[in-house]
């Protein structure tokens, strides 16, 4: 099942997000990046140790996997670290 089947299209709330965690695959939800009350960037973690971090693309809505593992500490550095690198190639487009 891929995650578009169990995340609507567009930005959540972070209330959105943490109702994610009541899903008997979810163990835990990380917001890394909100905005206004828009959740833009989190990680999801699996029940069975398994993290994705996830990003909402601006022009479609589409959530992006941005970061993939089994241990949920290397998947949020790496989330992480890719949006510090899509902010700066944003930055860069300027």
């Amino acid at each position: 099942m891929g995650i578009s089947k169990i995340i609507p299209q567009g930005t959540l709330t972070v209330g959105e997000v943490e109702a994610l965690e009541q899903h008997d695959k979810f163990d835990s939800t990380y917001v890394i990046l909100e905005f206004s009350g828009d959740v833009i960037t989190f990680v999801l973690e699996h029940t069975d140790g398994r993290a994705v971090g996830l990003h909402c693309d601006h022009d479609s809505g589409e959530w992006d996997a941005v970061a993939k593992g089994d241990d949920v500490d290397v998947v949020l550095k790496e989330t992480a670290d890719w949006l510090d690198d899509d902010m700066d190639r944003a930055i860069d487009e300027l």
